[in-house]
């Protein structure tokens, strides 16, 4: 693996990604890398790209061109964090990881708002009245175009502000393992070298600095569960309101994708597309008709989402204070004291110990292994990251398609058929013009839904 050679590579990429305003996520860099001897997506491009940006004196360019998988943090955080962990950097590596966590409790703080907000808004605390002077109001479609956009508006706040806080979580607990193998490898190294030197007695008499066997199996992807938002459902359950209030709708599916997790290009094409075909073909009293039934909908997928986002509110805080309250500060512990506990006496034992030839031989065979075993850890620990990552993901693009497939089904079904010549005669050419009319707008309205579809 010529490393020079990549360096320039990802560099190439970065400009490239920068001129176009686009990124790159962690398996297309690794994609990309594949002719220079990168065999897969693993943390190993992470260190990569951050080597590359050191490189070339912390290229602006590289830092802002990749992402991790999940397109929310760039792969220099991830890269900077691992390279303050594999140095010792303690003074920067904590300080680093307090600032974080400083973050994930303001996002939680923030969602706890958003989410007392709402509850407390006159729309969803009188939602059932409201949508009942609209149904038999005389204004139409209008006043269920602008109370639709008020809830919606406030809707993809609380999903954006939740998913923001989930992400922050998240990081703090992939962190958190990254830290635990730190934490592990040098907990190993210490015990077997006592152990060398005073027989497995010395176990008996184990220190109980640090609870090595619950950080050990901390459950950190079960801590994480998959909630099911009725918002992700949203332009499914409610097309006509969503196609008549387009502009929000769209704004929140490509500039605050962080709060609809199915907005990549592909996916918000397919949605609008989608949306666009509903409403193309429907009269006013229909559109009214299910604007006003599908305005009761949204409220009643708002309260069910509030309250579920609520509850796993709790669940977060709960996550992110054992972090922050125990298991962190307990690592910065046993990491900061532990090379002062273990200093020059513990240099002339070792010194001794291993004085021997044959056993010093040992112990780097030993320290060899153990450095294969911090590396399939971590190489662990990522696949577990990105096992969880695709799993969510292919299930959101199955959800998506399965809630569209109808309305695929229906444009293609839809397409207006070609008249024969000898029709086209009898009409003296009314027919083909007709046709070509039909055409016009079926191309218009439909087929953005079927190229869309057979594209994601």
């Amino acid at each position: 693996m010529e490393k020079e050679k990549i360096y320039q590579e990802i560099r190439n990429l970065s400009r490239k990604l920068q001129k176009d305003a686009a990124v790159y996520t962690r398996a297309d860099v690794a994609y990309e890398l594949r002719g220079f001897g990168v065999e897969k997506d693993s943390f190993e491009v992470e260190r990569l790209v951050w080597e590359a940006y050191k490189h070339f004196n912390e290229d602006a360019a590289i830092g802002q061109a990749f992402y991790d998988n999940g397109k929310k943090r760039p792969l220099v955080s991830g890269g900077r964090l691992d390279h303050l962990m594999e140095t010792g950097d303690d003074n920067a590596l904590f300080p680093l990881l307090q600032r974080e966590l400083e973050s994930g409790g303001d996002s939680l703080l923030a969602l706890e708002q958003a989410v007392t907000q709402i509850m407390d808004r006159t729309m969803l605390a009188k939602a059932g009245q409201a949508v009942l002077a609209t149904v038999v109001g005389t204004q139409g479609v209008a006043k269920v175009r602008n109370e639709a956009t008020a809830v919606f508006n406030s809707y993809s706040g609380l999903v954006s502000r939740y998913d923001d806080a989930k992400g922050q979580v998240k990081y703090l607990m992939a962190d958190f393992v990254k830290l635990r193998t730190r934490v592990c490898d040098a907990y190993r190294r210490y015990a077997m070298i006592l152990t060398d030197a005073f027989g497995d007695s010395v176990k008996a008499v184990e220190p109980r600095l640090f609870d090595f066997d619950s950080v050990e199996w901390l459950d950190v992807q079960g801590m994480l569960q998959q909630v099911k938002l009725d918002y992700d459902r949203i332009a499914e359950k409610c097309s006509m309101l969503m196609s008549d209030i387009s502009e929000n709708f769209s704004q929140s599916l490509n500039a605050a994708s962080r709060s609809y997790r199915s907005a990549e290009s592909k996916k918000a094409g397919l949605v609008l597309a989608a949306l666009n075909m509903a409403s193309h073909y429907a009269d006013a009293a229909q559109k009214t008709t299910e604007m006003k039934q599908e305005l009761l909908s949204l409220k009643n997928s708002v309260k069910h989402d509030v309250t579920l986002v609520k509850g796993d509110l709790g669940r977060l805080t709960v996550i992110y204070k054992t972090l922050n309250d125990l298991y962190i500060p307990q690592s910065e512990v046993f990491c900061r004291f532990s090379n002062q506990v273990f200093t020059a006496e513990w240099k002339k034992l070792t010194d001794m110990l291993y004085a021997d030839t044959q056993a010093k031989a040992l112990k780097q065979r030993r320290d060899g292994l153990l450095d294969e075993v911090k590396e399939l850890e971590k190489d662990m620990a990522d696949e577990e990251m990105n096992i969880s990552y695709y799993t969510s993901h292919i299930d959101e693009c199955k959800q998506l398609l399965d809630s569209l497939r109808d309305q695929y089904m229906l444009a293609k079904a839809g397409k207006p058929s070609r008249p024969s010549g000898l029709a086209n005669l009898f009409s003296l050419g009314t027919a083909k013009t007709k046709y070509n009319r039909s055409l016009y707008e079926w191309n218009q309205a439909c087929k953005p839904v079927i190229s869309r579809f057979d594209d994601l």
